[in-house]
């Protein structure tokens, strides 16, 4: 295309209307730059496959639509992204857009009142599509995942960065670490969790059978094999991973001090035999070394008594003959993850579910209860619970019974006499005594000088 150059045009290529007192002539609309202009728009309507149709006036706009919005979808004129709703199985052109979690059908679990971004790539001659889909506004959320079809059939959403290409769930390796890997639980202690804790290698553990159904079964297989269990536990509630306490070299638990990455070197000790010669035997062709003569190699020259071989070695210098060994850390698949999405860090996070085992309180069990007598379980099985009595008499023992039993042990009971009216009669002291894991009995010992009862008593008491 060229700027109007007929006669009449300015110096700049733009039309004039003339102006008949000077004289000066208005521009000559040429037919070269006519037909520039058409064939122009006619190009567009061609890249946008639009046959040129007289009768239809907004056929330039359709094409640019077409090229543009309607190419690549998801982008509104006024700088944001459109939003998308209905069934995402449905997309079938290269797009992206916004979608609220509860508009949208065939997404991946997003927590309800959230957007996410959708984008959908769509390969030549549609032979196959690919969506990726990740939070918008939820910092807890942050990860991408990722689905396909070729026939028309939609795959399972996945995690980025997992599939089939990666290490499988319920898959042992091995970290050089004394920290889990990405998507894994250490597997040389009992491990044990909630149901729900990791869906996929619970599902796997299912299809796959083998496993034992109740703890005491994988308690007994463990304890025959000094805490190694080669096989999952699933019950009603939980499930228990495989351990490998002894049977790797792995940091053991703390076990003669092996840490992971250790390097022990091959050490074969000093060791000896005891050997006896048979008085018998005068040849010594069948029980030993012969009774006349002296022996050689410094054995002792003696008939009937013990005789001491030092073998080859150096004195010692360990607990154990062995071969080379690396110490290495054992850990089980549990789910798929992506490393370092967004701004979580999933290795720490790793950690952090590998640290909920049997000896920790699971979270369906943090429970609590904010009353005047209450109490809280806390996830290292510590339980607070507080209280207040209205005992008042002096000289009274009255016993106290805690909102819940502790299940093992009442560690501390604190008491604090109660003055609102702030009296100056008021000298006595709340006593504690007979302490147990569901009540305690609280003394008020009256001093000298004191004439007025408290108002009774606040506690506060520790255990597990």
């Amino acid at each position: 295309m060229h700027r109007i150059d007929s006669q009449g045009a300015t110096a700049e290529g733009h039309f004039t209307e003339g102006n008949p007192t000077i004289p000066e002539p208005a521009t000559v609309v040429s037919a070269d730059w006519l037909n520039a202009v058409q064939d122009e728009i006619l190009n567009v309507l061609a890249e946008a496959d639009i046959q040129p149709d007289k009768a239809k006036n907004a056929q330039l706009k359709e094409a640019i639509l077409k090229l543009g919005p309607e190419r690549f979808k998801g982008f509104s004129t006024n700088g944001q992204h459109a939003a998308f709703e209905g069934d995402l199985n449905t997309v079938a052109h290269n797009s992206l857009y916004a979608c609220d979690s509860a508009k949208v059908q065939n997404a991946p679990e997003l927590p309800a009142g959230t957007w996410a971004f959708v984008h959908t790539m769509v390969l030549p001659a549609d032979a196959g599509r690919t969506q990726l889909c990740w939070p918008a506004d939820d910092p807890d959320h942050p990860g991408w995942n990722r689905r396909r079809t070729t026939t028309g059939q939609w795959s399972d959403w996945k995690v980025v960065g997992s599939g089939d290409a990666g290490v499988p769930v319920g898959m042992l390796c091995f970290s050089s670490t004394a920290s889990p890997l990405p998507g894994t639980v250490a597997v040389n202690v009992k491990q044990k969790f909630v149901l729900g804790t990791f869906p996929q290698l619970e599902a796997w553990v299912q299809s796959s059978g083998g496993y034992l159904a109740t703890e005491a079964e994988w308690d007994a297989e463990a304890a025959a094999q000094e805490g190694t269990c080669n096989k999952y536990c699933l019950t009603d509630t939980h499930i228990i991973l495989p351990c490998y306490k002894h049977y790797f070299a792995a940091a053991q638990d703390g076990v003669a001090g092996k840490a992971v990455g250790d390097w022990a070197v091959d050490t074969f000790q000093q060791h000896k035999h005891d050997l006896s010669v048979s008085t018998n035997n005068q040849s010594g062709a069948a029980n030993g070394p012969s009774n006349t003569g002296a022996f050689s190699n410094g054995w002792p020259n003696a008939v009937g008594g013990a005789l001491e071989y030092q073998g080859f070695g150096t004195p010692r210098v360990s607990n154990e003959t062995r071969p080379k060994t690396s110490y290495l850390l054992p850990c089980i698949k549990t789910y798929d993850v992506t490393v370092n999405a967004a701004q979580v860090d999933m290795q720490a996070l790793a950690a952090q579910v590998a640290a909920i085992n049997g000896n920790k309180v699971d979270r369906s069990e943090w429970t609590q209860t904010h009353a005047e007598s209450g109490w809280q379980k806390l996830p290292s099985g510590l339980i607070l619970q507080w209280g207040f009595s209205a005992q008042n008499a002096l000289g009274s023992s009255v016993p106290v019974v805690f909102p819940i039993t502790f299940p093992n042990q009442c560690f501390s009971v604190v008491v604090q006499a109660k003055n609102d009216a702030q009296s100056g009669d008021l000298d006595n002291g709340p006593q504690i005594s007979q302490v147990t894991t569901t009540q305690f009995v609280s003394y008020n010992q009256n001093y000298i000088g004191g004439s007025g009862a408290p108002e009774g008593i606040y506690w506060q008491a520790i255990g597990y």
